[in-house]
């Protein structure tokens, strides 16, 4: 049994075409103190097979969980069940990490005594034949030095949707013993910014963060594969569940570190963004009828009125008026909303 530092964990599904590119280079990894824990998450492919035949190459060090398929936040929940280093890092099961890639996290990671590593990563397009260099900070190597930094810098710019921050799981590596005491666990029904979600929980109560500038990972966007794009693809009814979702997850943590207090404004931001996205999906929803929706916009009406949301935009009062007051216009304002996301998903 190999000494364990890190837990390196890989949700797989229908990851057939590049899964041993991706185990090669994991197993490549010039740390060695490392156990990888393949979680199948109902792959209809030959993907488990795969995962079974590395791990008959190499017990001491692979462990393959197998079950249905409930998306890869709960995929991943499993694996941190299961995982038993002092660090957790994450992979995806079409990615390739440089072979210095859990070395210089860990190391960097001691070195400053830090609760979180990160690392920059190569952005690859094979469609576009493009590689961009991108961080989880943007900027060059840098250590933030104590909690009020970290809110400052890197976990109320998440919040607040920030360009300049970005929660990506690949990147980094997460203290377990931290994981555990704040009960930190990926969302479900959440199937994109899930990441982020998870990076929101770990860092409520963070105090150090080392940021390397040195790209140790190799993130391959995946085209039409990618799950991105199929959520893009997806019926307006589960993107909205996605979103609801989110949003309320977003302000639970929120409220979990009692942020609101010395951030009002921005809770009052979150928590609209929560009445929204309950609207959108009540709205959106194909196979409910007029007075089954009447019914649901009442019942959130009911709950705005207890929650007491702010808006401080135009677009919000609006929004804020008609679910109080005139709420046969939300459906028109919910399909305006959702053309605009869509005309900028479409430039984007």
């Amino acid at each position: 049994m190999p000494d364990i530092r890190i837990s390196v964990i890989i949700p797989v599904f229908n990851a057939e075409k590049r899964l041993r590119l991706t185990l090669d280079a994991v197993l490549a990894q010039s740390f060695d103190s490392f156990e990888l824990i393949l979680v199948n998450d109902g792959s209809r492919d030959r993907s488990l097979e795969i995962c079974r035949e590395y791990q008959a190459c190499r017990p001491d060090r692979i462990t393959v969980l197998d079950g249905p398929n409930q998306g890869v936040s709960l995929a991943r929940n499993r694996g941190l069940d299961a995982a038993r280093g002092e660090w957790i890092a994450f992979c995806d099961a079409d990615d390739q990490p440089e072979p210095g890639w859990l070395e210089t996290l860990y190391a960097q990671a001691l070195r400053s005594h830090a609760a979180l590593s990160c690392c920059a990563f190569l952005d690859v397009s094979p469609e576009a034949q493009t590689v961009r260099i991108n961080f989880a900070i943007t900027g060059p190597e840098e250590l933030l030095d104590g909690p009020d930094e970290v809110r400052r810098r890197f976990l109320l710019p998440l919040f607040s949707g920030s360009p300049a921050v970005h929660g990506y799981l690949f990147a980094s590596l997460f203290r377990r013993d931290i994981i555990e005491r704040q009960s930190v666990r990926f969302t479900a029904g959440v199937s994109m910014k899930e990441d982020e979600l998870f990076y929101m929980d770990y860092l409520g109560r963070t105090d150090r963060i080392i940021a390397s500038a040195e790209p140790l990972y190799r993130y391959i966007r995946s085209g039409e594969d990618s799950a991105t794009a199929r959520h893009r693809k997806s019926a307006d009814l589960l993107r909205e569940k996605n979103w609801r979702n989110y949003a309320d997850t977003r302000i639970r943590i929120f409220r979990k570190y009692e942020l609101g207090k010395p951030y009002p404004a921005l809770e009052q931001k979150l928590l609209l963004r929560c009445f929204v996205h309950k609207v959108q999906t009540v709205c959106c929803d194909p196979d409910a009828g007029f007075f089954e929706k009447r019914k649901a916009l009442r019942e959130i009406a009911r709950s705005a009125e207890k929650e007491r949301p702010c808006a401080d935009g135009i677009s919000g009062r609006i929004f804020l008026l008609a679910l109080r007051r005139f709420r046969f216009l939300l459906p028109l304002l919910c399909a305006v909303q959702r053309r605009r996301e869509k005309t900028r998903r479409t430039a984007s």
